[in-house]
């Protein structure tokens, strides 16, 4: 999904600088509703974003690559489900939980 804002409209100062650094990051999606969906930055930090912005097909616990392209006035943000991570880390979720389980039985 291909979004472009103002660069005065990024969904928060501290994103903002962020995107000046990194171009590239996988995020968390960590709630979705019907308007707005919190994702995880991978320092941890919870931003909100419209729930347009996320992929259609995306659900909650799905890793998703949020690309930033800088321009002039404008800011492309490119959403995109990883298929990959998020199957990595649900076996690690997977593997976690069997562990637990494992001890406590």
């Amino acid at each position: 999904m291909f979004l472009r804002i103002p660069l005065v409209l990024a969904f928060s100062a501290a994103m903002v600088q962020w995107s000046m650094i990194e171009e590239q990051a996988l995020f968390t999606l960590d709630t979705l509703s019907e308007d707005l969906a919190r994702i995880e930055a991978p320092d941890g930090r919870l931003y909100e974003v419209p729930a347009e912005w996320v992929p259609p097909r995306a659900v909650e616990g799905d890793r998703i690559t949020l690309r930033i392209d800088p321009n002039d006035s404008e800011v492309t943000l490119r959403f995109k489900i990883d298929r990959e991570a998020t199957e990595e880390q649900r076996n690690r979720v997977r593997a976690k939980l069997d562990a637990l389980r494992e001890r406590g039985g």
